[in-house]
């Protein structure tokens, strides 16, 4: 029984162990109004090459269909590895769509991946309207790339090149449940009763 086991162990410990696709891009909404997109040293899951007019892809980013939006007030110098900057990054989705797309970041138009080397580098920041944020603080906290596409149609069969997580999200306000409202007006009804029975109280002491 105890070789069995020893065996056992062993095995478990000499087997390959199957990873996880690699975090290549983190995306930061910890200022109202604002998204960061920034680079990690994440190597790609999937050696592809493609437009980079069609861009990478988030499936799942928006909990709803989105109203469409094109965005491209952007800084920073986000890029594929192997390819330069063009300082121009756009965000893009599709009316209906819950996916996020990020294309037209690099010079010469191509972009290509290698599996096991790093994918990205730099960062990008857009500006949101108030509107528009409210629906992007509400992504998921990871998910996973897919390029080249665009939209949803677009990753069938695909292989995903990584993942992306979501941090630093600021919560929208919570509202205040109406049972709370009015339990606090019951308290505070009780509160100015008591007290005006004691004023009343002490008037009726005799002198």
């Amino acid at each position: 029984m105890a070789k069995l086991v020893s065996s056992l162990i062993a095995a478990l410990v000499l087997s390959p162990s199957v990873s996880a696709a690699a975090t290549l891009l983190s995306i930061d909404l910890s200022i109202a109004n604002q998204i960061t997109v920034v680079a990690e040293p994440g190597l790609a899951n999937a050696t592809v090459s493609g437009s980079d007019g069609v861009g990478i892809y988030l499936p799942n980013f928006f909990a709803d269909g989105n109203t469409g939006f094109g965005i491209n007030n952007t800084s920073g110098n986000f890029s594929s590895t192997n390819q330069t900057s063009d300082g121009s990054a756009n965000l893009w989705s599709y009316n209906g769509d819950t996916g996020l797309n990020i294309w037209s970041f690099v010079n010469g138009g191509t972009v290509s991946f290698t599996d096991g080397t790093q994918a990205f580098t730099g960062s990008a920041t857009w500006n949101l309207t108030p509107g528009l944020y409210a629906e992007f603080v509400n992504a998921p906290g990871a998910g996973s790339l897919f390029f080249p596409a665009d939209s949803a149609n677009d990753i069938v069969g695909q292989t995903a090149i990584g993942e992306f997580t979501t941090s630093n999200a600021v919560p929208a306000p919570v509202p205040v449940p109406a049972s709370v409202l009015l339990l606090g007006s019951v308290l505070l009804g009780l509160g100015l009763f008591g007290r005006r029975r004691k004023q009343s109280d002490g008037m009726l002491l005799p002198a």
